[in-house]
């Protein structure tokens, strides 16, 4: 349980922290939208809302990394301390969904495969 939620917040964090970008503040603030969304999902415990919200993360965030190198470091300069709030977030739910049951293991391994699956 706690390799797969390692391996989630290894995910945020490079989410968070990977650099690609060109003027995409819309796309930025997706992505940060779509963390808070994956928090509303894990907190709710719906595997529905968890599979979207996911695959949409995993979307905006192959979108992001397809960016370049000088618009990414703008984007993460204006947005740092959101999309920190918003990863933060979503760990603290994933966490807490995994530790009540809401989330598997199994399931937590899933979002993890399709999140490291969309390169």
């Amino acid at each position: 349980m706690q390799r797969a939620f390692g391996l989630a917040f290894l995910l945020v964090l490079c989410a968070t922290l990977s650099g690609c970008g060109n003027s995409n503040d819309a796309l930025a603030q997706d992505l940060i939208g779509a963390m808070n969304e994956m928090a509303d999902a894990a907190e709710s415990g719906n595997k529905t809302k968890i599979q979207t919200a996911t695959t949409r993360f995993a979307r905006l965030l192959k979108e992001y990394k397809n960016l370049s190198a000088e618009e990414s470091k703008r984007i993460q300069a204006k947005y740092q301390s959101h999309w920190q709030a918003a990863s933060k977030r979503m760990e603290i739910e994933l966490k807490k969904a995994i530790v009540s049951g809401k989330i598997s293991p199994p399931d937590m391994m899933s979002i993890s495969e399709l999140m490291l699956n969309m390169k």
